[in-house]
């Protein structure tokens, strides 16, 4: 079974949407850890880590959709 183009092309898509959720995770767990620092409750922490895995997530969905919807057509 020979790799297609197609097929690393749909690897680089999702391997990048992970990535993307992993740094969008980090994000709100620096950004937590800042405010909290500087005297906000400690509650903010989990709550902008939880904030940026639902933003990373969103923006994970929104590359990978293309991939989903065309999975069954054929190309010539």
């Amino acid at each position: 079974m020979p790799f297609k183009m197609e097929d690393f092309a749909a690897f680089s898509r999702i391997l990048s949407a992970a990535l993307v959720i992993c740094g969008f995770i980090l994000l709100g767990l620096l950004l937590g850890r800042q405010f909290a620092g500087k005297g906000a409750p400690a509650w903010i922490v989990p709550v902008m880590t939880a904030a940026g895995a639902l933003v990373g997530m969103s923006q994970g969905w929104a590359m990978i959709r293309p991939l989903w919807k065309d999975r069954g057509k054929k190309r010539p």
